[in-house]
């Protein structure tokens, strides 16, 4: 924990709890482990202390600095709105912000809550900073993927539209149509089997071209004469 030491003067201490206080020690380790940040600033928005801090913030100290000092110019302009609207008497509030990072940017749920005093008044807020990065990466991976099946089935659906065109155009009857539109049909299920999961090397042409040729040419059942 980093602390503000007594008459103004700034100290970093990592204190040693005694026995009776074990409780707040597996608090402070279950906070680093789930990444979660919890940081306390008084009435001036200055940070007093801070458990388990930011990742990108470890480096530095935090104590006796502002939201400026750490966050871009847009993000601690909302934040420090936010904070004193707390300190105003404004309920509890929550937001997502995104923070640069060493490794690419990430993202986090700020909850921000008021702190009461002995005597009953607020003296400061109590931000808690849950990071959700890996969340939102699965959730850009998500989206790619649904847009992705997205344009493959528009695809499949403009190929299939264009079989179904092709067949009627060179078929005599509704029966022929059919043989021909079913084979062509299973000749690209066949396709995208085989180049979705192909066998151990690379797929041959001929895995694919005569099942399908044989299935697009073949005949059409003749009615025999009684």
């Amino acid at each position: 924990m980093q602390q503000g030491g007594k008459d103004g003067v700034v100290s970093e201490i990592q204190p040693q709890r005694a026995d009776n206080d074990r409780d707040a020690v597996s608090l402070a380790a279950a906070l680093r482990h789930a990444e979660i940040s919890v940081l306390f600033q008084d009435t001036s928005l200055g940070f007093v202390w801070t458990e388990s801090p930011i990742s990108e913030w470890a480096a530095s100290s935090t104590i006796g600095k502002t939201d400026a000092d750490f966050f871009p110019a847009e993000s601690a302009e909302q934040l420090t709105a936010a904070k004193r609207a707390i300190l105003a008497g404004s309920p509890a509030s929550k937001m997502e912000i995104e923070l640069p990072g060493t490794e690419g940017p990430r993202w986090y749920d700020i909850w921000l809550d008021p702190h009461v005093g002995a005597n009953g008044a607020i003296d400061g807020v109590i931000t808690t900073a849950i990071d959700i990065t890996e969340q939102k990466l699965r959730e850009q991976t998500l989206r790619t993927l649904l847009r992705e099946v997205s344009h493959r089935s528009k695809n499949l659906l403009a190929i299939i539209q264009s079989i179904a065109a092709q067949t009627g155009r060179y078929s005599g009857t509704i029966d022929e149509f059919l043989t021909r539109f079913r084979g062509r049909l299973q000749s690209l299920s066949s396709y995208h089997r085989i180049s979705s999961h192909p066998p151990t090397g690379a797929a041959p042409i001929s895995a694919i071209w005569w099942p399908a040729r044989s299935r697009a040419i073949a005949p059409t059942p003749r009615a025999t004469s009684g």
